[in-house]
């Protein structure tokens, strides 16, 4: 992915993206992140 399409993305909640972009920082100190989703739905009535 293109950067400037991979910092839109993030932007936009794709955690692919996001864990692209913070593994491009972290891969010099040889540390790996894995990013998930958590969706909290919450109901009133």
């Amino acid at each position: 992915m293109v950067r400037q399409n991979l910092l839109a993305l993030a932007k936009q909640g794709d955690t692919a993206a996001i864990a692209s972009l913070i593994n491009r920082q972290l891969q010099p100190k040889n540390i790996t992140a894995k990013v998930t989703l958590k969706i909290l739905v919450c109901k009133y009535y």
